[in-house]
């Protein structure tokens, strides 16, 4: 069932801090899912695409038709209050080759942050962007254009499909980390209170997290390093990230 176009428009005026997923192949499906499953709490989400309304894309999620690699059109996706865009690898321009849709990816990245400069000062935090990237070769390419976050979606795949070879039983374990599940991995700020004006060791605030919060850490964000399983006594500082395994997000 179709939602019609002045019900999406009133839901549009009225819309900020959502996620819009630029693109669309057979996989956003499977990626609204597993969004839906990360939080009880979930933001609106905006498909964005030069196609018509997919078939049996679920009445709660607005589609908006589009080409996101083009500037102009971003007013339709009210990017300028959006959270977070996700650029997929796009198969709606009938491109098949791994590399005419990860140069898509790419534009989309550059196009995005420059729409992003005619409001930058207007907002708190700069839009997060992740991308999917087909080509390990291409991972560096997305980053430069400006993406937060890429993943090169077939080599992570075949990378634990390997690991899972060599490790019986890994593969399990990989499936409830990686999916969401009971625990999850999350990153965060350090809670309030932990640091305390004392300088922390990774075993110390690793014991105080599992103790007041039931979450188990397992690395440090410093900047742009991170370093997981690290030595006992590696201080942390009051700005770094934490890297856990946990329930829920703290």
């Amino acid at each position: 069932h179709l939602i019609p176009l002045q019900m999406e428009r009133v839901r549009m005026s009225s819309i900020s801090d959502h996620i819009i997923i630029a693109g669309w192949n057979d996989n956003v499906s499977m990626l609204l899912d597993q969004l839906e499953a990360e939080t009880q709490d979930l933001a609106e989400v905006i498909i964005f695409a030069p196609i018509t309304r997919p078939e049996g894309l679920d009445p709660r999620y607005m589609f908006v038709h589009g080409d996101f690699t083009k500037e102009d059109e971003y007013d339709k996706v009210w990017l300028k209050f959006a959270r977070t865009i996700v650029v997929v690898a796009d198969t709606s321009r009938n491109t098949v080759n791994s590399s005419s849709r990860d140069a898509t990816t790419v534009l989309t990245i550059f196009t995005v942050r420059r729409v992003e400069r005619h409001f930058a000062s207007d907002r708190t935090r700069p839009i997060h962007i992740c991308a999917e990237i087909l080509d390990p070769e291409n991972v560096e390419h997305a980053r430069v254009a400006g993406a937060d976050e890429v993943l090169a979606t077939a080599l992570v795949g075949n990378s634990l499909l390997a690991h899972t070879a060599s490790n019986p039983g890994v593969g399990s374990i990989l499936n409830d980390l990686l999916l969401a599940t009971r625990n999850n991995i999350y990153t965060s700020a350090i809670p309030s209170g932990l640091i305390e004006g004392k300088l922390l060791t990774f075993k110390t605030l690793q014991e105080k997290l599992r103790k007041d919060y039931d979450v188990m850490l397992i690395g440090v964000l410093h900047g742009d390093k991170l370093n997981l399983n690290p030595d006992a006594e590696q201080p942390v500082f009051n700005a770094d990230m934490i890297v856990y395994i946990g329930e829920n997000k703290l």
